[in-house]
């Protein structure tokens, strides 16, 4: 996924041509000393926390995709230029087939997805076409992949949803490497290496580069979205999931939680952004909590994650991905404030977490 410039839509594709198509239906036959964590009783880790884990997988898989820029050697092939040249559209989609992506893993992905979704295979032949028309070359082919990954994904929310413990570790490794790629990329994983004016964030120009065809971020990229696509597929015919978590899944969610902030380097983390004021309050270090190392209470925050047994990870995943798709819109995701979960809008995150605080 990255963050392209098309808006993800609804369950039907927007980006025309061609017209819009519904992916998802079958196209073939003890804490810190002075500090203490209360969690609402029965009940409490329901959809909100379901939809909490998936998010912040989601969120640093994202991170993985738009910033996972490590550079490598370029492939020797045609030119997009040379192949497209004296072709019309319809023959372009045809070359590009063939040509788009020539090293091995974009191969493959092409593979995979001209056999699973053959309508989002054309859907992408035509965007990477009407690129290549424009005098586009395969660093722009590329970020096509991207743009046409994340309203996949989107459209396909229900398919994922049901795949289990195998979609839900799916998540949790892409968001793994991501980190991995983010603190290497950025030379650390601060607020100040990730937002500083040195970072590579900073310059667009440089992220593009190395996000560019034939890198390692490419062929992380490349084969994540295989896996996506695979595994949407797969979803199409798996049943359905829980609407629910049971009280063992919501048991061993707060055992995971307990585990996360009993941690020695998430207490010491914790401890050095937050302190108690004279009438009791928190005080918040802001110069501390710049120097905290982000990727790395990422990756404890999916080790906990990684021990949940399968089918509590197959339930978290189907609540979860079913309530962010509630929460796509026609701009995208539009999460709503705390009050609006309720009766109406998000009825299984009524029973959420009441709060998670520090007292």
């Amino acid at each position: 996924m990255s963050f392209g410039k098309r808006s993800p839509g609804n369950d039907n594709p927007r980006p025309p041509p061609p017209p819009p198509v519904d992916s998802e239906t079958r196209e073939r036959p003890s804490p810190a000393a002075g500090m203490r964590m209360s969690v609402a009783g029965a009940g409490a880790f329901d959809a909100r926390f379901a939809v909490l884990a998936v998010g912040v997988m989601a969120i640093a898989a994202a991170g993985a995709f738009a910033v996972s820029m490590i550079g490598g050697s370029f492939v020797k092939v045609r030119p997009v230029a040379e192949i497209v040249t004296g072709l019309n559209r319809e023959q372009v989609k045809a070359a590009l087939a063939l040509e788009a992506l020539p090293d091995k893993h974009g191969q493959v992905f092409m593979a995979t997805l001209k056999a699973s979704f053959p309508s989002e295979h054309d859907k992408l032949l035509g965007q990477m076409a009407e690129t290549a028309m424009r005098g586009g070359d395969r660093n722009t082919l590329a970020i096509d992949v991207n743009e046409w990954l994340l309203p996949f994904a989107i459209q396909n929310m229900s398919n994922l949803g049901r795949t289990g413990a195998a979609g839900f570790d799916f998540a949790l490794e892409t968001a793994d490497a991501g980190l991995d790629y983010v603190s290497h990329t950025a030379g650390g994983c601060t607020a100040q290496t990730l937002t500083g004016p040195q970072s590579v964030f900073s310059d667009p120009n440089r992220i593009l580069a190395e996000f560019s065809y034939g890198t390692k971020a490419y062929e992380f990229n490349i084969k994540t979205s295989t896996r996506l696509v695979a595994l949407a597929d797969a979803g199409r015919s798996a049943p359905s999931v829980a609407a629910q978590l049971t009280p063992q899944d919501e048991a061993a969610l707060q055992s995971a939680m307990m585990s996360l902030m009993m941690d020695r380097d998430v207490m010491t983390l914790v401890q050095s952004g937050m302190s108690r004021n004279a009438s009791g309050g928190v005080n918040i270090d802001s110069e501390a909590l710049y120097r905290i190392d982000i990727c790395k209470i990422g990756h404890t925050a999916i080790d906990r994650l990684r021990k949940l047994p399968p089918d509590t990870k197959a339930r978290v995943w189907g609540v979860g991905m079913n309530e962010l798709r509630k929460m796509v819109g026609p701009n995208g995701f539009q999460m709503p404030a705390p009050g609006q979960f309720g009766p109406g809008q998000y009825p299984s995150a009524q029973r959420g977490i009441d709060q998670l605080s520090l007292q």
